[in-house]
C-alpha cells in the first residue's frame, strides 16, 4: 500500500479520535473461527493439505442460513468433508456483516454477527449447522419452529403475529408449546434482503446496530430449527410378565395408545379388524408404513398375534391404536412428531408411544419435543413412554424426546437383563437420571409391513428387529395393561407405579437402566408409590472436598385403608460397581409408617465430598411385612478434577477485552480431541474450568466504537502451550505488545480483504486450526487495521504457525480535498450509482436536505454534504436541486448510513470524523474542493502469503510485496453474457501444510487484471472463476491446475473461452486416490465417474458440481454391448460387477443451461465409445476429448468466417494410441441443420474453417473423432459461439 496506506499506518488503531474511519458497502465480509482437526469437518476457507495437492469434490450442497446467507457444503471423493463457501445476502439498511465459524464433532456452525448476540438463548445454533442443514437435506425454504412472546397482560396464551408478514408459512399450530411450525422465506434477490429479516427484526435482530439478546418487547420469543427426527432402531412377552397379566384378565381393554411413528399397515393380520381407531397423516406422503418401524412397534403395544397363532402377541392386545405417521424413509420434522403427539392427545390417547428420536441432539430437556411432552403430559394426564435411544454405551447419549422430564424413558435390555451395547446411557446434560427402565429390545420378533424390510425378516408377516425402538412399546403396552386395571392413576402416577415395581436381576446401573427391567404383575400390584419415581442430586463441581452436604426428599404416598410399616435400604455404587465410603449418601431414617391414605417422607443427604469424580448411582429400597417393595434410584455426578482458567487480557486500544474478543480453546496435546471451549470476556476477564493438562489458544479481538457493529482493529492473538495443573491465570497484554500486521505494494492499492488462520500440529496431526477472514471492502473504505500478539516459540513434537493472506487491489473510487489535506475516506453506498472518470467539485452544506429545508441554490454542479438518516430522501432533493453527487456524513466505523435507489448521481460515504472536519470548515465559510476519480472496477490486485512458523516473533511485522518476492498473471477473462460478472479465487497451496482459500473478488466481464502472487519456496497456486449473475446465486468455478512461481516470473492465462466442451480434469486440480485426478478409472471390476460439467477452450474444468445447483439440466449413461447399465442426474457415479473380457461401452454426458448470465455453450452433448477389460490395479479409461482452438475477440464472438485449430487428446494418464482422424460439423440454427466442414490435418492437430451465412447469431459445433484402438468421441455444442 502507498501513500493513503502510509499515512493510515501512521495514524494508530483507527478509533473516532485517532485515524481517518470510513462506511462499509453492503458486501461480503466474512470472518472465520474454526475448530480442531478431528471434526468432521476442516477449518471454513481452508483447503486441504497440500500432500494430496487437493481432493476432488465429490459432492456438494448449497443450504440457505436464517439470514438468507447461502453456504455451500462439500464432501470430496474419499468421503472426507471439504470446505464451506459462503455467499453473504444482502442485509437490512446495507449493513456489513461478517461470518464466526466453528467446526466440532460432525458440526459447522457458520454464524454472522449480526445476529451472533441472539444465539442460541433466541435463535436455535442449529439454524446455523450447516453440516445439519445439508445432511438433513435443507436446500430451500428453512422449516422452523417459531415461540411467540407472552403476551403482556398477564394471559398465558400466545400472541398471534402475523406471520405471512414475518415471512413465515405457518403450517402447523403447536398448542402444547404455544408455537407454530412452518417454512421461513430465506429466499434472497440482488435487490434486497431475505423476507426471513422480518422474523430476525421481530427477535430483536437489528442488522445496522448491535443485536439485543434480552426478549423484552420483542414479539418474537424463540425460534428453532425444525429438526429432522427418525426411527431409533425369543419371546419377550413373559420377561415383563404379560402372560402373567392376561391370565388375570388384563390386556389393555378400553386403554387407547397412539403410535407416533412412520404409521401402520391396518391390513396386517395382527393390526386388523379395528386394533388401529384412528389414522392421520403429518408427512403429505399418505397413510400406510413404507418404512416397517411403526408397523412393529404397534404389534409390540397392542398386536392380536393372529398372523402367528398367537406366539407374537402384543402386550395389551385389547388396547387400541392411534396411529399418528409423522415418519417417512428420510425420517420426519420435529413439528411433525409434536403435531402427531397433539392429535393423539386429542383423540384421547391414554399412553403415546415415541419411539423416535433426534440422534446427537442431547439436552437438558428444554428442547421443543421435549418441552411439547411436558406439556401434553400435564394437559392431559397422558404418559408419554420414549425410547433412551441407540447410541450407547457412551454416557450422556440419550437423545430428545428421550430427555423430557415427564416421559418414561424406556432402555433396552436382552433376553438375560443384559443392558444392549447399543442402549443409550445417562445422565442427561444437566446430570438428570436417565433412562427411567428398561424393557426388551434386541432380536424382537413382531408384525412386518406389506413391502418393507426392515431389519431381519422371518417371514412375509414377520420381522426381528433390535433397539431402543423395541424396548419402548413393551412399556407402552404396559402401561396400557396396568391403565385398563386401574383407571384412577393418572399418567404420571402410572409412571410412578411402572418405575415402583420394576425388577432389578442384574447388577445394571441405573444410568444404564433407571429403576430396572419393567414387570407388569408387579405394576398391577404396586400401591405404595414415591415421589418423585427417580432422585438424581445433579451435578457437584470438582473439587467435592469442600463441597456441602445436600439433602433432598423422597415422599412414600400409601393409598390403603391401613396404616403401612416400611423398612428403609439405601445403597449406592461408584464407577465400575464399586463400593462407596459409608456416609456418602445416608438415609434420616430406616423405617417409615405411612399412614392410610397419607404420605410420609424421608430426606437423603448426599456428602459429594467422600467420593472422587464420577457418575454415582443406587437406589432406596423400601420393602414392608405384607411385601410390598418400592425401588426408587438415586444417583448424582461428581465433576472431573477440573480447574480455573482465567484469562486477563486487554485490546489493542487499551480497553479491557469484551464479548466481542473471541477465543477458541483446545486440547494441545491430542490432536483427535473435538474439544471446543470459548471463553467470554466481562471486564478483561474469561473464565473457563478445564481438566488439568495442556490447553492451546487462539482467537482474534476486534476492537471497536461504542455501538458500533464493525471493528476498526483485528489483533491475532494466541498462546500455544498453556499448561494448566492447578487454577491458572494466562495474561494476554494486547495493548502493549502486540505488532502491526500490514502489506504495502509497489503500486498504489488499498486493502480488499485478509485471511489470518493459526495452524498447530502435535506429531504431525492438525489439532488446531482457527482462522478469520475479513474480505469486500469497497476499495476506497479504510479497512480495520490488523495486528499480531508475539508468542513463544514451541518445541519438540508441536508446529505452530500463523498464516497471513492479504489481498489488495487498485483503488477504484478516490476523493481528496484539493488544498493538500489528503484522502477523504469515501465508498459509494448500497444502489448508488457509480463514479467514473474524474471531477472537480466544490462541496457545499446541505445538511437540511430532506428535513423540509429549501434546496440551495449553490447545490448545483457540486456536491452536497448531508449526515445520516432519510438518505433517500436526501439524495432525491440533491439530485432536484442539480447537485453532482452526495456525500453522507456516517455516524461511526462500519455503520451503513442507508441505501439508495433510483437515483441518478453518485452517493457516497464517508466515517464521522472526516464529515464532522468537512462541516467546520464549510460553517467558517472557507471552501472545500473535491477531486473525484472512480474506475469501472480493478486493473490489478496483489494476493500476498506470509508465514510465520514455530512462533509470532516479537519483531517488525511489515511485508512489501515487489518484484522481488512476487509473480505477476495477467489474466484474460471473457465474457459469458452482456454484463456478466464472474468471480475469482485464489487458492494456496503450502508444500506439507494446510492449504488457505483466498479472498474472492467479483468482476464484470471481458476484462483484463494483472494478479500479483506471492513466488516463495513451498507456496503454490491455482484459480477459481466463477461465472455468475448479479443475484445471490452461487454457482461451481472453473479451475486451474496448480503452479509455483519465482519472483519475477510472469505467466498468463485465458479464462471461459468459448467453446465449452466435454471432456476432463487435469490430474494436477487434485488426486482420485491414486489415480492422478483421472475423470474416468476402471477400477478392477469397477468403473468410476467423476465428469467435469464443462471445460473451456483453455483446459479449465467445472470438477464436479450438483446440476440443482447449477440451474443446468445434467444426465449421464452408460450403456454395456448395447445395454443400459448406468442413468444419473448428475456426471458423477460408480458402476460395479463389470465383466472381465473385453467389451464395448459407450459412455454419455449431456448439459444444458441457458440462463441470462450464461449465453454460450447452452447444451453440450458428449458420447465416448471405448473398450474396456478386466486391469489388476486402476486404469484410466483412454477417452478422447476435442478443443476446437477458436480465434474469439474477448466477447466470445467470432465472424461469419471462422479459423478453427482443433485438437484431439487423450484423458491424462491413460494408454494412448493414434488419433486417425476427426470430422466437424457447423449449424447457423441451434442444431436444427447441419454442414460438414472441411477438415485438413494439421502439425499437432486439425485445421477447418466455418463460414454461416448473414444474419447468422449463434454458431453450434459438431465433431467426431477417433483413434487406433477404437476409442471414439461425438459431441455436440449448440451455440459454442456467438456472431459479431
Amino acid at each position: 500500500m502507498r501513500d493513503r496506506g502510509a499515512r493510515a499506518r501512521a495514524s494508530g488503531p483507527r478509533r473516532a479520535a485517532g485515524g481517518a474511519v470510513g462506511t462499509l458497502s453492503a458486501v461480503a465480509l466474512v470472518a472465520a473461527l474454526a475448530a480442531p482437526p478431528g471434526a468432521a469437518a476442516p477449518a471454513a476457507d481452508v483447503a486441504p493439505a497440500a500432500e494430496t495437492e487437493r481432493a476432488r469434490q465429490a459432492s456438494a450442497t448449497l443450504v440457505t442460513l436464517v439470514t438468507g446467507d447461502r453456504v455451500r457444503v462439500t464432501t470430496r471423493a474419499d468421503g472426507s468433508q471439504g470446505p464451506v463457501q459462503i455467499l453473504p445476502a444482502e442485509r437490512p439498511h446495507g449493513a456489513p456483516v461478517a461470518f464466526r465459524q466453528v467446526a466440532v464433532g460432525d458440526s459447522h456452525y457458520v454464524i454472522p454477527t449480526d445476529v451472533q448476540a441472539l444465539v442460541p438463548e433466541r435463535l436455535d445454533r442449529d439454524l446455523f449447522d450447516v453440516r445439519l442443514l445439508a445432511d438433513e437435506g435443507r436446500t430451500g425454504a428453512l422449516p422452523v419452529i417459531v415461540q411467540p412472546a407472552p403476551r403482556g397482560d398477564g394471559a398465558t396464551t400466545m400472541r398471534a403475529p402475523d406471520w405471512a408478514s414475518l415471512g413465515v408459512d405457518a403450517e402447523r399450530t403447536l398448542e402444547s408449546i404455544g408455537a407454530v411450525a412452518g417454512d421461513v422465506d430465506v429466499s434472497t434477490t440482488a435487490d434486497g434482503p431475505a423476507p426471513s429479516w422480518a422474523l430476525l427484526d421481530a427477535l430483536g435482530a437489528d442488522a445496522a446496530a448491535r443485536p439485543r439478546a434480552s426478549s423484552a418487547g420483542a414479539p418474537i420469543a424463540k425460534v428453532w430449527l425444525d429438526r429432522r427426527v427418525e426411527p431409533l432402531d425369543a419371546d419377550s412377552m413373559p420377561q415383563i410378565g404379560a402372560p402373567r397379566a392376561w391370565e388375570a384378565g388384563h390386556t389393555g381393554q378400553g386403554v387407547t395408545v397412539g403410535v407416533v411413528d412412520t404409521g401402520i399397515d391396518a391390513a396386517h393380520p395382527d393390526l386388523d379388524e379395528g386394533v388401529v381407531a384412528a389414522t392421520r397423516d403429518f408427512t403429505g406422503s399418505g397413510a400406510g408404513d413404507q418404512v416397517g418401524h411403526g408397523t412393529h412397534v404397534a404389534s409390540i403395544v397392542a398386536g392380536s398375534g393372529e398372523a402367528s397363532d398367537g406366539a407374537n402377541r402384543g402386550v395389551a392386545p385389547g388396547a387400541r391404536l392411534l396411529d399418528a405417521k409423522v415418519l417417512t424413509p428420510e425420517g420426519g420434522d420435529t413439528s411433525w412428531v409434536i403435531d402427531g403427539m397433539e392429535w393423539a392427545a386429542e383423540q384421547g390417547a391414554d399412553v403415546l408411544n415415541l419411539s423416535l428420536g433426534e440422534p446427537g441432539h442431547y439436552t437438558d430437556g428444554s428442547d421443543p419435543a421435549s418441552l411439547a411432552v411436558d406439556a401434553l403430559s400435564e394437559e392431559y394426564g397422558l404418559l408419554a413412554v420414549a425410547a433412551a435411544g441407540n447410541e450407547g454405551p457412551e454416557p450422556g447419549t440419550i437423545p430428545t424426546l428421550g430427555t423430557a422430564s415427564s416421559a418414561l424413558t424406556v432402555a433396552a435390555v436382552d433376553d438375560a437383563d443384559r443392558v444392549a451395547d447399543f442402549s443409550s446411557v445417562g445422565p442427561r446434560t444437566d446430570g438428570a437420571l436417565k433412562p427411567d427402565i428398561a424393557a426388551p429390545g434386541v432380536g424382537i420378533v413382531a408384525a412386518r409391513a406389506a413391502g418393507t424390510t426392515l431389519d431381519e425378516p422371518v417371514d412375509d408377516l414377520h420381522v426381528a428387529a433390535s433397539g431402543t425402538s423395541m424396548a419402548a412399546p413393551h412399556v407402552a403396552g404396559a402401561a396400557a395393561v396396568v391403565a385398563s386395571a386401574r383407571p384412577d392413576l393418572t399418567g404420571q402416577e402410572l409412571k410412578s407405579v411402572l418405575m415402583a415395581s420394576a425388577q432389578h436381576p442384574r447388577p445394571n446401573s441405573v444410568w444404564q437402566e433407571g429403576a430396572g427391567r419393567a414387570w407388569i404383575p408387579g405394576a398391577l400390584a404396586q400401591t405404595v408409590t414415591s415421589d418423585p419415581p427417580s432422585l438424581s442430586f445433579g451435578i457437584t463441581a470438582y473439587p467435592q472436598d469442600e463441597a456441602e452436604p445436600v439433602t433432598e426428599t423422597v415422599t412414600y404416598r400409601n393409598p390403603g385403608d391401613v396404616d403401612l410399616g416400611l423398612d428403609l435400604t439405601l445403597a449406592v455404587r461408584g464407577p465400575g460397581n464399586a463400593a462407596v465410603p459409608a456416609g456418602t449418601m445416608t438415609a434420616s431414617a430406616t423405617h417409615l409408617v405411612v399412614p392410610a391414605g397419607g404420605t410420609a417422607s424421608v430426606d437423603l443427604t448426599l456428602d459429594a465430598a467422600r467420593v472422587p469424580p464420577g457418575a454415582y448411582g443406587g437406589a432406596l429400597v423400601a420393602r414392608s411385612a405384607e411385601g410390598d417393595r418400592v425401588r426408587t434410584a438415586v444417583g448424582f455426578v461428581n465433576e472431573s478434577e477440573k480447574y480455573d482458567l482465567t484469562i486477563r487480557a486487554t485490546d489493542v486500544d487499551g480497553s479491557p477485552a469484551t464479548s466481542d474478543d473471541r477465543l477458541v480453546l483446545q486440547n494441545a496435546a491430542d490432536p483427535f480431541d473435538d474439544l471446543w471451549l470459548e471463553p467470554e470476556f466481562s471486564g478483561g476477564v474469561a473464565t473457563v474450568r478445564v481438566d488439568p493438562g495442556e490447553y492451546y489458544l487462539a482467537g482474534f479481538f476486534e476492537a471497536r466504537d461504542r455501538g458500533a457493529s464493525w471493528p476498526h482493529s483485528v489483533t491475532a492473538v494466541a498462546d500455544p502451550t498453556i499448561e494448566v495443573a492447578g487454577d491458572t491465570t494466562v495474561r494476554l497484554d494486547v495493548a502493549r505488545r502486540a505488532r502491526p500486521l500490514d502489506v504495502t505494494t509497489h503500486r498504489e492499492t488499498h486493502d480488499a480483504g485478509k485471511d489470518l488462520s493459526f495452524y498447530r500440529l502435535v506429531d504431525g496431526e492438525y489439532n488446531g486450526t482457527v482462522g478469520v477472514t475479513y474480505s469486500g471492502y469497497s476499495d476506497d473504505l479504510v479497512a480495520p487495521s490488523f495486528y499480531a500478539l508475539p508468542t513463544e516459540k514451541v518445541r519438540g513434537n508441536v508446529e505452530f504457525e500463523l498464516v497471513s493472506l492479504t489481498q489488495l487491489r487498485q483503488p477504484v473510487l478516490d476523493v481528496e480535498v484539493r488544498d493538500g489535506t489528503g484522502n477523504v475516506p469515501a465508498t459509494t453506498v448500497p444502489g448508488s450509482v457509480p463514479v467514473v472518470g474524474r471531477d472537480r467539485v466544490r462541496l457545499v452544506d446541505g445538511r437540511s436536505l430532506g428535513d423540509g429545508g429549501t434546496p440551495d441554490a449553490r447545490a448545483r454542479g457540486r456536491y452536497v454534504l448531508v449526515t445520516q438518516g432519510s438518505v433517500q430522501a436526501k439524495a432525491e432533493a440533491a439530485e432536484a436541486a442539480g447537485a453532482a453527487g452526495v456525500i453522507v456524513r456516517s455516524n461511526g466505523f462500519g455503520t451503513i448510513p442507508g441505501s439508495v435507489s433510483g437515483v441518478g448521481i453518485p452517493v457516497l460515504a464517508t466515517d464521522r470524523d472526516t464529515g464532522d472536519g468537512m462541516i467546520s470548515v464549510l460553517e467558517s465559510g472557507d471552501p472545500v474542493r473535491l477531486s473525484v476519480r472512480g474506475r469501472d472496477q480493478a486493473r490489478y490486485v496483489y494476493d500476498t502469503v506470509v508465514e510465520h512458523v514455530g512462533q509470532v516473533p516479537d519483531r517488525d511485522l511489515h511485508t512489501h510485496a515487489g518484484p522481488r518476492n512476487l509473480a505477476r498473471l495477467d489474466m484474460d477473462y471473457r465474457a459469458m453474457s452482456d454484463g456478466g460478472q464472474v468471480q475469482v479465487t485464489p487458492i494456496i497451496v503450502r508444500d506439507g501444510r494446510q492449504g488457505v482459500f483466498g479472498i474472492a473478488s467479483d468482476l464484470v466481464a471481458p476484462t483484463n487484471r494483472a494478479e500479483y502472487v506471492t513466488a516463495t519456496e513451498g507456496v503454490r497456486w491455482y484459480h477459481q472463476v466463477m461465472p455468475r449473475h448479479t443475484g445471490p446465486f452461487l454457482a461451481s468455478a472453473f479451475e486451474s491446475v496448480i503452479r509455483g512461481y519465482e519472483p519475477g516470473d510472469r505467466a498468463s492465462d485465458v479464462w471461459l473461452a468459448q467453446a465449452h466442451h466435454g471432456g476432463f480434469s487435469s490430474p494436477r486440480l487434485g488426486t482420485y486416490d491414486g489415480a492422478g485426478g483421472a475423470s474416468a478409472v476402471r477400477d478392477f471390476d469397477s468403473f468410476a465417474f467423476e465428469l467435469p460439467l464443462w471445460v473451456d477452450d483453455a483446459g479449465h474444468a467445472v470438477p464436479i458440481a450438483l446440476p440443482s445447483e447449477e440451474q443446468a439440466r445434467v444426465r449421464m449413461r452408460l450403456w454395456q454391448d448395447g445395454t443400459k447399465v448406468l442413468d444419473r442426474p448428475d456426471t458423477f457415479g460408480w458402476l460395479f460387477g463389470l465383466p472381465e473380457e473385453p467389451t464395448r461401452y459407450r459412455l454419455r454426458a449431456d448439459v444444458a443451461r441457458s440462463t441470462p448470465w450464461w449465453q454460450l455453450s447452452t447444451r453440450v452433448a458428449t458420447e465416448w465409445a471405448f473398450t474396456s477389460a478386466f486391469a489388476d490395479d486402476r486404469v484410466v479409461l483412454p477417452l478422447l476429448q476435442v478443443d476446437y482452438g477458436l480465434s474469439l475477440d474477448r466477447r466470445n464472438q467470432g465472424g461469419r468466417t471462422e479459423r478453427l485449430r482443433l485438437s484431439v487428446s487423450h484423458q491424462e494418464g491413460s494408454a494412448r494410441s493414434e488419433v486417425r482422424g476427426l470430422r466437424l460439423w457447423s449449424s447457423p440454427d441451434d442444431g436444427a441443420t447441419w454442414t460438414p466442414v472441411d477438415v485438413r490435418e494439421r502439425v499437432g492437430g486439425f485445421a477447418a474453417t466455418v463460414r454461416v451465412p448473414r444474419g447468422t447469431e449463434h454458431v453450434s459445433l459438431r465433431a467426431e473423432a477417433w483413434d487406433a484402438a477404437g476409442s471414439r468421441i461425438k459431441e455436440t455444442v449448440v451455440r459454442a459461439y456467438a456472431v459479431r
